[in-house]
C-alpha cells in the first residue's frame, strides 16, 4: 500500500522475472475487414440512444468504422496463434494478449498486425484518505450544510450554485479508478448511497478477468475517496457540486496490489462502454507512463497530447461529446515532474492542485506538454481535501486525484445549466473564468475554476446559443482505416459539381500539415486520400470545405 501513497514512490518498481517473459501486449490491427473482406459495421443497439444524442449535440456523428467491432477473422486467427485477447478496443482498432517473445515475434508477422507494443503502466496518486488537521470553513451565509466540506467548494466558489439548486441534475457521469464498494455496494458509502439507493449506480469490473491480476483482492479503495469529492450528498459532513446527477458509472479498472503493474488496457475499455452508455463526464485520477523496463515505454518527450493510448481514447471520447477530466498527477518534486498521459491531451481538462490558501502545492504536475501547451489547464484544492474513507466514515487526503473530481462535479453543473456545450466550449468556459484567466502557466494552467461564474457564463451563452443545420450540398464518409498506417482514404459524395472544394490535414494545434486535394470536384463520389509521408504518429484532423458547407473530423496515425 505505501507505494500507492503518493505517485513519487512508484516510478521505480519492477517487474517480477517471471513477468518480464510474458508481457502483455497492444495488437494493432490493419483494418476491420470480415472474412468476406467487407468492412464490419457496429451492431444494432452497440451505440444507446442517449450516446447518439449526445453525439449529435456536442460531438460528431461521423465515426462509424471507429465504432464497428474488431475483425472476429483476425480474433480467430490470433486464437490460432494460442493468442488469448483480454481487453478489445474498437476505437484504436487493437486488442491486448499477454505474450512471450516467441509469440510476439509470430504475432508481428501475420498480415493484418499492424504493430505490437507494450501494454504501458499506471503512475497513480491513489491513496487512501490520511489523516489531516481539520479546517475551519470561511464565513458564509448561505443555508448548504456542507460541514468540513464548505472550506474546499468555497476555494472554487461553488457554494452558492448548490444553495442555489444546481447539483447536476440530468448529467451522467462516469469514473475509472480502483474499488468503489462499501459493505459490497458499489458507492455504498453513506456519503454516495442516496445514488445507490436510487439505482442510478452502473458499474463494471475489469479487473477480476485480467489472467495477469492473480486472485488477491484489491485492497484499495481510491474509488470510494474519489467518488465522494463530485457526488457526496451527506449534509453535515460532505457535498458535491454533482450529487444530483442523473446515473453513474464506475469503472475497477486499477489493481494495486504491488507485485502487477495496473495498465492502460482496462482505462481505455472503460471510456469506450462509458461513452457508448451515453455518459457526458468522465472523471480520471490516473496516468500512465514507464517505470519499467520493455520494448515500449512512454517518455517525457511523449508526453505530447498524440502518443499516449489513454490520451487518444479521451480524445475521441470528446469528440464524441464527452468531457474528460483527469488529474495532472503528483509528481511535482520528482525527476519526472511533467504531466503524464492522459493529462496532455488537447481534448482533456488536466487539473493541477492548490493548497487551502491557494498557492500550488508542491506535489501537483507541472507543464508544459512536451510539444509546449500550457498544462494543466485549471485548478483546484488537492491538500486537505475532506472526503469520504473506506472505514466508512470521512477524513483528509491529499493529492490531484481529489482536485480532478471537484472540477469534475462543476463541469457537470456547467451541463446541467447549458446541455448544448461541447467538450471544447466547456474547457473555454472553465479558463474564462478562472483566477488566471488573462495570464496562465504551466503550475495552475488558467487557475483555479470559479463555479459561480463558469455557471453564469454557461447560462450566457445558452441564451442565444443556435448551431445551424447541416448543409446538404456533399457527405463526408468515415475516414478509412483508422487508425492507420502509411495511407487513410474517405469518400466525399457530391449532390452538385463545387468549384472550390478544399480538403485539409490539421494537427492537434491547429496547423495544418498537408493538402490532399484543392479545386473543383463534379457531382458524384471521389475517394480523396491521405497519405502520412514524415507525419509524426498521433492524433490529427481532417477537413473538408467548399459550397459554403464544411464538415470535419478525426484520424488517428499510427507507425
Amino acid at each position: 500500500m505505501k507505494h500507492l501513497t503518493i505517485i513519487v514512490l512508484v516510478f521505480a518498481i519492477p517487474l517480477s522475472v517471471s513477468a518480464q517473459e510474458v508481457e502483455k501486449t497492444w495488437i494493432f490491427f490493419t483494418d476491420k475487414l470480415d472474412a468476406a473482406g467487407k468492412t464490419m459495421q457496429a451492431e444494432p443497439g452497440y451505440i444507446s440512444v442517449r450516446a447518439k444524442e449526445r453525439r449529435q449535440i456536442r460531438g460528431s456523428s461521423w465515426l462509424a468504422a471507429q465504432d464497428a467491432p474488431v475483425s472476429h477473422t483476425y480474433l480467430e486467427a490470433l486464437s490460432n496463434e494460442g493468442v488469448t485477447v483480454v481487453r478489445h478496443s474498437r476505437w484504436l482498432n487493437a486488442v491486448t494478449a499477454y505474450l512471450t517473445a516467441e509469440q510476439r515475434e509470430a504475432v508481428r508477422q501475420l498480415p493484418f498486425v499492424h504493430k505490437i507494443q507494450r501494454v504501458a503502466g499506471l503512475t497513480t496518486d491513489a491513496s487512501e484518505s490520511t489523516p489531516a488537521p481539520p479546517m475551519i470553513a470561511r464565513p458564509r451565509s448561505r443555508p448548504l450544510d456542507c460541514g468540513s466540506s464548505c472550506y474546499q467548494l468555497s476555494v472554487v466558489n461553488a457554494i452558492k450554485p448548490l444553495d442555489d439548486g444546481v447539483n447536476g441534475k440530468g448529467v451522467i457521469i462516469g469514473f475509472v479508478d480502483t474499488r468503489f464498494d462499501h459493505n459490497g455496494v458499489q458507492l455504498g458509502h453513506p456519503a454516495t448511497k442516496h445514488l445507490a439507493d436510487a439505482n442510478r449506480v452502473r458499474y463494471r469490473d475489469y479487473v477480476s478477468d485480467d489472467p495477469g491480476v492473480g486472485t488477491q483482492v484489491d485492497p484499495n479503495f481510491h474509488g470510494v475517496n474519489t467518488t465522494a469529492v463530485t457526488l457526496g450528498n451527506a449534509a453535515g459532513d460532505l457535498i458535491g457540486p454533482c450529487y444530483g446527477a442523473d446515473t453513474v458509472y464506475v469503472a475497477h479498472t486499477e489493481w494495486s496490489p504491488l507485485e502487477r503493474n495496473v495498465e492502460e488496457d482496462n482505462f481505455v475499455a472503460a471510456v469506450e462502454w462509458m461513452e457508448v452508455s451515453g455518459v457526458d463526464v468522465i472523471n480520471s485520477s490516473l496516468g500512465y507512463s514507464t517505470f519499467d523496463s520493455g520494448e515500449h515505454s512512454y517518455t517525457t518527450a511523449d508526453m505530447d497530447g498524440d502518443t499516449g493510448l489513454t490520451t487518444i481514447a479521451f480524445d475521441l471520447a470528446a469528440q464524441r461529446g464527452v468531457v474528460p477530466v483527469t488529474s495532472a498527477g503528483n509528481a511535482g518534486n520528482s525527476s519526472w515532474h511533467i504531466i503524464t498521459t492522459p493529462a496532455d491531451g488537447d481534448s482533456v481538462i488536466a487539473v493541477g492542485a492548490v493548497d487551502p490558501d491557494s498557492s500550488t502545492t508542491s506535489f501537483s504536475s507541472r507543464g508544459p506538454s512536451a510539444d509546449g501547451r500550457t498544462k494543466p489547464d485549471v485548478a483546484a484544492q488537492g491538500r486537505n481535501v475532506y472526503t469520504a474513507s473506506s472505514s466508512g466514515g470521512y477524513g483528509w487526503a491529499n493529492g490531484t486525484s481529489f482536485s480532478a473530481p471537484m472540477v469534475s462535479g462543476i463541469v457537470c453543473q456547467v451541463l446541467e445549466t447549458n446541455p448544448k456545450l461541447n467538450p471544447k466550449e466547456v474547457w473555454e468556459v472553465l479558463i474564462s473564468t478562472a483566477s488566471q484567466s488573462t495570464s496562465p502557466d504551466n503550475d495552475q494552467g488558467w487557475g483555479i475554476v470559479n463555479a459561480e461564474a463558469a455557471i453564469a457564463k454557461a447560462k450566457a451563452i445558452g441564451l442565444d446559443f443556435q448551431r445551424l443545420p447541416a448543409p446538404a450540398s456533399f457527405t463526408v464518409h468515415p475516414a478509412y482505416p483508422n487508425p492507420f498506417g502509411e495511407e487513410a482514404q474517405f469518400v466525399i459524395e457530391l449532390s452538385k459539381p463545387l468549384s472550390d472544394m478544399h480538403v485539409t490535414v490539421h494537427n492537434m494545434l491547429g496547423q495544418r500539415v498537408l493538402t490532399p486535394h484543392a479545386g473543383p470536384l463534379s457531382a458524384g463520389k471521389h475517394t480523396i486520400r491521405i497519405q502520412a509521408h514524415e507525419l509524426p504518429a498521433g492524433l490529427y484532423s481532417f477537413v473538408v470545405q467548399g459550397g459554403g458547407a464544411r464538415r470535419s473530423g478525426l484520424i488517428v496515425h499510427i507507425r
